[in-house]
């Protein structure tokens, strides 16, 4: 219903430059986002379409629990008046989703800086416990790598916040109990990061596995050139060339080191080894 009142100009979604496809709503699991133009009667024809699914579907949408966020331009009794319009509550922003921040106005390392202190609030509690060798490997492996990879699958986080976060793991795996605490490190965390058989313990580097799950995602524009988010893509970022042709340019956004990677001549050697 959506994409019929998008057809019938009955509703606009958002476009990110000209040239890019519009985009009248994204659904992200149990969460759908809707976007139209901050008018009475777009609005009136959405109100409809979920009032069409209400009736059809009978599931009621909590619009409590909903938000609307607008624009900048928007005045304030616009914002009012549609927001009464949908009897839905208006917000300031996006907040978060999985964990990362819808907006992005900061610095990448404060924006990133949860990651660390999750995984440093972590640790400890296992410090604590009487936990042998093999038992550290299965946390490190199984939950301390595992809690950035949302975020490191959508943006490259900062080398300094992974060498963070490894320092901290390499600690445990040497069994100091805080940050004073500084005991031999036998073997430095890069090695522990090799494959078994090659004489690691399998962990990951996390700059590396970064790059690997943005080069992921950079696979994936390029074997389906036609999905939406290659489309609005393509026409911000490598317009008129093809995806491994394309630069970072002047003034890149966050979302374009997950388009180019910021392939340098030596990253691009790694990603081949790799």
């Amino acid at each position: 219903m959506l994409r019929k009142a998008e057809l019938r100009k009955s509703i606009h979604g958002i476009r990110i430059n000209r040239g890019s496809p519009p985009v009248s709503h994204l659904l992200f699991a149990d969460d759908t986002m809707v976007f139209c133009k901050a008018s009475r009667k777009e609005l009136e024809h959405v109100s409809g379409i979920l009032r069409d699914y209400r009736n059809a579907s009978g599931q009621l949408i909590n619009l409590q629990k909903s938000a609307m966020f607008f624009s900048k331009n928007t005045g304030p009794i616009l914002k009012s008046e549609l927001s009464a319009l949908m009897a839905i509550p208006v917000r300031t922003d996006l907040g978060r989703y999985l964990g990362l921040s819808a907006e992005n106005g900061k610095s990448k390392t404060e924006l990133f800086n949860y990651i660390k202190d999750k995984v440093l609030m972590t640790l400890p509690g296992w410090k604590e416990k009487l936990i042998n060798q093999a038992g550290k490997e299965v946390l490190l492996l199984s939950v301390a790598l595992a809690l950035p990879t949302y975020a490191m699958a959508c943006f490259r986080l900062p080398e300094g916040l992974c060498y963070q976060i490894e320092d901290a793991m390499a600690r445990l795996w040497w069994g100091s109990k805080s940050c004073n605490d500084r005991k031999i490190h036998w073997m430095k965390w890069s090695k522990l990061c090799k494959e078994k058989f090659k004489g690691g313990l399998g962990f990951r580097s996390l700059t590396d596995y970064n790059l690997a799950l943005l080069a992921k995602q950079g696979w994936h524009l390029m074997v389906s050139p036609k999905c939406l988010m290659a489309r609005v893509m393509k026409s911000k970022y490598f317009k008129d060339c093809d995806f491994m042709e394309s630069r970072l340019g002047s003034n890149p956004s966050w979302a374009s080191s997950m388009v180019r990677l910021g392939f340098g001549q030596e990253e691009q050697c790694r990603f081949q080894r790799g």
